[in-house]
């Protein structure tokens, strides 16, 4: 299974939308495939922490949100500098 197909896998089980039988292919592949486990457990610290930071902010405000949008919409994506061309004599 490829690595982003196993992401998928792994976000399915995590999320509780698995059935029965995917999560007996996922223990079936723990238990056969090596370094399978390791990137499960991986996968799941990373779920767990994300649990956290997936709620908003006790001081969530719509127009501080707004502000930083539009600060972010207003930065220039390329920042060009013009420099002036040195003239130079020749004699």
């Amino acid at each position: 299974m490829e690595d982003s197909n196993k992401i998928l896998f792994f976000h399915k089980v995590l999320s509780g939308n698995a059935s029965f039988d995917e999560r007996a292919l996922l223990e079936k592949q723990i238990n056969e495939e090596k370094g399978y486990k390791e990137i499960f457990d991986q996968i799941k610290v990373i779920w767990d922490k994300s649990s956290d930071i997936s709620k908003p902010p006790v001081s969530f405000s719509k127009s501080v949100l707004k502000e930083e949008i539009f600060n972010i919409i207003d930065k220039p994506v390329v920042n060009f500098e013009i420099k002036a061309e040195k003239k130079i004599n020749k004699h």
